[in-house]
């Protein structure tokens, strides 16, 4: 998988699958670098396509704070 961006939810799903195995790689291992750049490509896909609203954004915050 070499992608620049995630164009569709077909793409989107194929991302979180590759993701999925190798998320606890070593950062600085092939697949750690590869599951680093799989999350920022999932979360800019996320970022326009499931934007969070602002209350749920608050919601969220306030319910992890310690």
């Amino acid at each position: 998988m070499n992608y620049d961006s995630i164009t569709n939810d077909h793409e989107y799903e194929a991302a979180l699958k590759k993701l999925s195995p190798i998320f606890d790689a070593d950062p600085e291992s092939t697949e750690g670098k590869e599951a680093g750049h799989l999350v920022n490509l999932i979360s800019e896909y996320e970022k326009t396509h499931y934007p969070l609203s602002e209350i749920e954004v608050k919601n969220h915050t306030s319910n992890n704070s310690i």
